[in-house]
């Protein structure tokens, strides 16, 4: 089997997955154990266990989950929604959307 069609499988199950409402760590995690076991036998799992080891070593990868995690709890909470209705109810709104009219308008 090619590279192509590999690549090609590991696109379409990566879909499907995440079309299925799986979520995206476990997607990966689920398909990159599968395209080991299947490439390397029982040895592409030390793999896969060393290249997860070695991606959260990274220390700049660490708040990747913590914007995740920020993002759930605003959009859960409805705190954008109140803080945008407050913005354009304010002066500061109102004087916004009179100077976006008067310079769409010209």
């Amino acid at each position: 089997m090619g590279i192509e069609v590999v690549t090609l499988l590991i696109v379409l199950a990566l879909l499907a997955l995440m079309a299925f409402g799986i979520p995206l760590g476990v997607t990966t995690l689920t398909v990159s154990v599968v395209t080991a076991l299947l490439y390397y036998g029982i040895d592409g799992l030390f793999l896969v266990a060393s290249n997860v080891y070695h991606v959260l070593e990274k220390y700049e990868l660490v708040a990747v989950p913590f914007f995740v995690f920020m993002a759930n709890v605003l959009e859960r909470s409805g705190s954008p929604m109140r803080c945008s209705t407050a913005c354009r109810s304010s002066a500061v709104g109102r004087v916004a959307r009179w100077r976006c009219r008067r310079v769409w308008w010209r």
